[in-house]
């Protein structure tokens, strides 16, 4: 389990060493534009269960 876990992390540390400035903004962005449509989706149903 360790070295499945060691070997992920190498995995995580190379994908983002070798991430350029686009795509660590277009990762961000689209993790930003996820959230905002959690965020509406959850204040929406909050909105449904008031009525």
């Amino acid at each position: 389990m360790h070295g499945i876990i060691t070997q992920g992390v190498a995995h995580v540390h190379h994908a983002i060493t070798s991430l350029t400035i686009e795509h660590a903004a277009a990762i961000i962005g689209g993790t930003c534009a996820v959230g905002r449509l959690l965020l509406q989706y959850l204040s929406f149903r909050r909105g449904k269960s008031k009525q």
